[in-house]
């Protein structure tokens, strides 16, 4: 988009989830009702990220683009949940946070990126740091997103609640 010189914005997010589709959150959910041991990578950090905040994040660049553009709206804006984790910190606040609204049998044990991709085949390498500066996104429009935790605690009382995909 940009080598053709056409006016764009692009949110690069990260380890999204909410109470709909296919995400770690949901499936952590899942997997709680059962009697279950997962392993999980503990040195690969990230931002999990609530789906709600990029569709709010979006929604505001879009409006602003429309009320007053400017060329400082065009590029690409990272955006993700306030504070870094693994996907083992992650998965145990998730079991913690079900924990509350429910009983569950599910263990959690961590393993290391090299331990868990010589038990597993086709996983895909992923990157040991991948959080994202979202310094531009809140320079340019304002925009922020709410701790991943507070999220995490809002999906799962939401999933208690209502069951999973229903708003």
């Amino acid at each position: 988009m940009e080598s053709v010189g056409c006016p764009y914005f692009l949110i690069r997010s990260s380890w999204i989830f909410s109470t709909f589709g296919h995400n770690f959150v949901k499936k952590m959910w899942d997997w709680s009702f059962q009697d279950r041991t997962l392993t999980i990578v503990d040195d690969q950090v990230g931002c999990p990220t609530f789906a709600g905040d990029v569709i709010k994040a979006a929604r505001h660049m879009i409006v602003s683009h429309f009320d007053n553009p400017q060329p400082s709206f065009y590029g690409t804006f990272h955006l993700c949940g306030q504070g870094e984790t693994t996907w083992y910190e992650f998965a145990r606040f998730i079991l913690e946070e079900i924990s509350k609204e429910r009983r569950t049998s599910m263990i959690i044990n961590p393993s290391s990126s090299r331990d868990y991709q010589a038990s597993t085949s086709g996983v895909a390498n992923r990157p040991p740091y991948a959080a994202l500066n979202c310094h531009k996104i809140k320079e340019t429009f304002g925009v922020s997103s709410k701790d991943w935790k507070i999220s995490v605690r809002e999906v799962i009382k939401q999933l208690s609640q209502n069951g999973p995909d229903k708003p």
